[in-house]
């Protein structure tokens, strides 16, 4: 994805990173040179190389290139569009979970009390806590918690998806930036959630060891993420070969862990055996979020994945 700053013109020729310059920077610098080399010889030996009869090749490559230009902005603008919509249903997702979980007693309370002139003043009773309201508050806790890694899934996601699963490799920076994203998603899972969700990311790598060389040895409790080597600087491995085999990704693995929260705490309206949880009606609704969450998440690995093609060459 290209980084739009409009500070000065500079900035939109001269930027590195996210850009195009990393593909094309060495048929770029041979085109200078051949170009530079032929205008020296032309000018000072006076070297005629030949004329070009007009024709209508170059204002017609130039007329198509609009048309990818516009395809371009077009398609980052709805990379952009899924990427917020992405995020909004995630937020979505846990107001679903923090409206409807029905929690015991003290949300009940809370929830009806009556407001204004006429109210009560909120007493020790109303806020204490029973069995039901400790349960929602603690699944409200695990929605929540679920929709953080889902975020930082997806950021992870769109780092390994261009350079690794479109090209088989990352480089050093990119593995360091997908490191810190493990390490994110450490701090909010225990240790068998976390080696059930850091399996899927090593599975990409080939081999796998190649995870374990983190650099970041100054972070607390990094040795239990990335092994007892990882808290000694090691030797750079440069670029890691990334295998491209279809194998499950995490977020589509993290869209079963959010719709499990709703399944599990789903009351059955007659039996009533979780008076804390969400009325039967209300699950689908979750399931719903959750596809959008998915339609999303395809729309932008689809966008990332297609080249755009060139006008001029697939005519």
């Amino acid at each position: 994805m290209i980084y739009y700053r409009t500070q000065s013109w500079y900035t939109q020729i001269a930027r590195w990173y996210g850009t195009v310059w990393g593909e094309v920077k060495v048929k770029a610098i041979l085109i200078l040179i051949y170009t530079s080399a032929a205008y020296w010889l032309c000018l000072k030996e006076g070297h005629n190389l030949g004329r070009t009869r007009k024709n209508i090749l170059g204002s017609t490559i130039s007329f198509l290139l609009i048309f990818r230009a516009n395809n371009g902005y077009k398609r980052y603008m709805k990379g952009r569009a899924a990427c917020i919509h992405f995020f909004c249903v995630l937020r979505e997702i846990i107001c679903t979970y923090l409206i409807f979980l029905a929690g015991g007693s003290r949300n009940r309370r809370l929830r009806w009390r009556r407001v204004g002139p006429s109210s009560r003043p909120v007493t020790q009773e109303d806020v204490e806590m029973d069995v039901d309201d400790k349960i929602a508050s603690e699944e409200r806790t695990e929605a929540v918690r679920w929709c953080l890694i889902m975020a930082i899934a997806f950021q992870m996601h769109a780092r390994l998806l261009d350079q690794g699963l479109n090209k088989g490799r990352i480089t050093e920076e990119t593995k360091r930036r997908v490191d810190w994203d493990r390490y994110r998603i450490r701090g909010l899972t225990n240790e068998n959630e976390f080696r059930s969700l850091d399996g899927i990311v090593r599975a990409v790598a080939a081999p796998q060891i190649s995870w374990a060389t983190p650099q970041y040895p100054d972070l607390p409790g990094v040795e239990e993420v990335f092994g007892p080597e990882a808290s000694a600087l090691q030797e750079s491995p440069g670029d890691i070969e990334i295998s491209r085999v279809p194998y499950i990704r995490l977020c589509t693995y993290l869209v079963y862990k959010l719709n499990e929260v709703g399944y599990r705490n789903m009351n059955d309206p007659r039996m009533q055996d979780k008076r804390w949880g969400m009325g039967e009606r209300f699950v689908p609704l979750v399931t719903a979020q959750t596809m959008s969450l998915s339609y999303s998440y395809s729309e932008v690995n689809q966008i990332i994945s297609t080249p755009l093609p060139f006008p001029y060459n697939h005519l």
